[in-house]
């Protein structure tokens, strides 16, 4: 049994590097198509492997003290107590590659955006793994959302957006599949002894996501608020016209009846469009990895 834990944990191993090797392909195919210089392609992948693998060991350390004891000793020889966290790992790189594109003065959240799709897709390489090492059906979820999102972003890519939108953006989607899975998950530990972890952590980074989101998307709260409260007073206005008038009433009837023929027609056309979407996303990812029609 020894045996076998050590060879899928090998295997695991021999997976990750293979999934972070393409993901760094498509990083510097994507930083060159978008013409960022070579040396801060190779420093910010250097750095963000240092940041990570820093801030996973760090965090785990921090939010586990019934583990480590606090103990520095603990924390340093990881070959006997292991451990290593992903969101921290994600926050360390996060932070390392910020530090270092604020001192050569480039913009932070416009490479950002190039990390993103590149670690959804290694993303899906792992997953894709740990259903033949473990199996279950949550790896095949993984593969499936992640794919989705992975597709979402190289499709928005055509569109222009403000900088910071793909990065918060994978953030959310990430967030909100993890959050959507607690149910199904095994419980891993309460952050000190308190909060279930499995669930604080996807919570958190979707807090995260969605203040950048907005933060970034150059929208101002005045505005939206009074937009929202404009909405809400158009809907009780329309509904005191259905409640009063039988003609707006017989047009809501009229609606209903007719809902499942426009919801038919809506699928339909949905189909089509997904359908064309995807072959052309496909295409695209051949294109990316080199290949030509």
């Amino acid at each position: 049994m020894s045996l076998v834990s050590n060879l899928n944990a090998l295997i695991s191993i021999l997976v990750f590097i293979f999934a972070s090797t393409f993901a760094l392909f498509l990083y510097f195919r994507t930083g060159r198509h978008e013409l960022v210089d070579d040396d801060i392609l190779f420093d910010g992948a250097i750095v963000g492997a240092i940041g990570a693998l820093i801030g996973g060991r760090l965090t785990d350390f921090l939010l586990r003290p019934d583990f480590y004891g606090f103990s520095v000793s603990k924390l340093f020889f990881f070959n006997v107590y292991y451990g290593f966290d992903w969101y921290g790992a994600i926050f360390g790189a996060v932070v390392a590659i910020y530090i270092l594109l604020k001192k050569k003065q480039v913009n932070f959240w416009f490479v950002s955006d190039i990390i993103s799709a590149p670690v959804v897709f290694a993303a899906i390489l792992v997953s894709v793994g740990n259903f033949f090492l473990f199996g279950g059906y949550l790896p095949l979820i993984y593969v499936s959302v992640l794919t989705v999102v992975f597709w979402v972003l190289k499709r928005l890519a055509k569109i222009k957006r403000h900088d910071g939108f793909f990065f918060s953006l994978t953030l959310i989607l990430f967030s909100l599949l993890e959050i959507s899975l607690f149910p199904f998950k095994e419980a891993k530990y309460r952050i000190f002894g308190q909060i279930e972890y499995t669930l604080a952590l996807p919570v958190l980074v979707l807090t995260i996501g969605l203040v950048l989101f907005y933060t970034y998307s150059g929208r101002k709260i005045k505005a939206d608020i009074q937009n929202l409260a404009g909405l809400f007073l158009l809907g009780l206005f329309k509904l005191r016209r259905i409640l009063t008038s039988s003609a707006e009433a017989n047009l809501v009837a009229r609606s209903i009846l007719l809902s499942p023929l426009h919801l038919s027609k809506f699928t339909v056309n949905l189909v089509k469009l997904l359908g064309t979407e995807i072959g052309t996303s496909f295409f695209e990812l051949l294109q990316v990895f080199g290949f030509k029609k």
